[in-house]
């Protein structure tokens, strides 16, 4: 199973739990991706969720 850009995110420590819980709220709303919400938030910058959209498509 593919882990959730969210959990990425968590794991190498680039935000908290809580944030995520925030964008997941606000991608109810929205329909947006949640990396595309995290990015809007200010929670990390484009470059990161780039890497990190690489990392998940690595271990599929």
């Amino acid at each position: 199973m593919t882990m959730r850009i969210g959990e990425l995110c968590i794991n190498v420590g680039l935000i908290t739990e809580k944030q995520v819980k925030e964008a997941l709220g606000k991608q109810k709303k929205s329909k947006k991706k949640i990396g595309e919400i995290l990015v809007e938030l200010g929670y990390i910058r484009s470059q990161e969720l780039n890497l990190m959209l690489s990392v998940q498509s690595a271990k599929t």
